[in-house]
């Protein structure tokens, strides 16, 4: 399934990263619906091992069909997170794990710190984030969030990519590449996605596959 998604917020590789930029231009998130239905909650909740599922639609599946991108909600009584993009699949997550583990954060740490245009391209990407996010909370959650703290409420709003507040900082390779991966501009997730070897269809599929038909007989 191919995303709708459009990038948003231009850049200028002439700014000063910490100069501030010019007012986001947002627009609304025009992925495809696709909510998932409860056979597909459940291979979800085994994919994260977590039964708190806020899953809006399903973005993107694998080449076996599984589940692999979610649009979750920003907010929930049971579950309070900024991050709206989500990998289910264990073995991309898994895979992004050790690119960390082999210094790829702190790699684009130092890109942002000295090159202009990577730092101007991820903060418009947090930028752009946040703004997703906002247009995805009603009124009736932010008034929620806003009962528990003003901080949750302002992290919500106005938070980057992975919820951090530092806009020109990267937080989690994850989040970042869930991001570029649902059909969005961000430098990062790019690189992220250049480094990784996708297969076709893994031996996990297959495995996870037989393990819940085991469980459904």
């Amino acid at each position: 399934m191919k995303s709708k998604a459009r990038n948003l917020n231009s850049h200028s590789t002439n700014a000063d990263k910490s100069r501030k930029l010019s007012p986001e231009k947002t627009q609304e998130i025009e992925l495809e619906i696709n909510q998932p239905g409860p056979g597909e909650i459940k291979v979800i909740a085994a994919q994260l091992d977590s039964k708190v599922i806020r899953v809006l639609r399903i973005i993107k599946r694998c080449p076996a069909g599984f589940p692999e991108l979610l649009l979750l909600k920003p907010f929930s009584p049971e579950l309070i997170s900024p991050t709206i993009f989500w990998l289910s699949c264990p073995v991309l997550r898994e895979r992004i794990s050790r690119l960390e583990d082999r210094g790829l954060l702190e790699e684009l740490t130092v890109r942002y710190q000295n090159q202009q245009d990577f730092a101007c391209r991820l903060v418009n990407a947090h930028q752009a984030y946040a703004g997703l996010r906002r247009n995805l909370l009603s009124p009736d959650a932010r008034e929620q969030a806003a009962e528990i703290s003003q901080d949750l409420l302002d992290t919500l709003l106005n938070s980057g990519v992975g919820g951090i507040k530092d806009r020109g900082g990267l937080k989690c390779l994850h989040a970042h590449f869930a991001h570029y991966y649902s059909g969005y501009a961000n430098p990062a997730g790019a690189e992220v996605a250049a480094r990784l070897k996708r297969p076709f269809l893994c031996r996990y599929c297959k495995k996870f596959s037989r393990k819940l038909s085991a469980k459904e007989g």
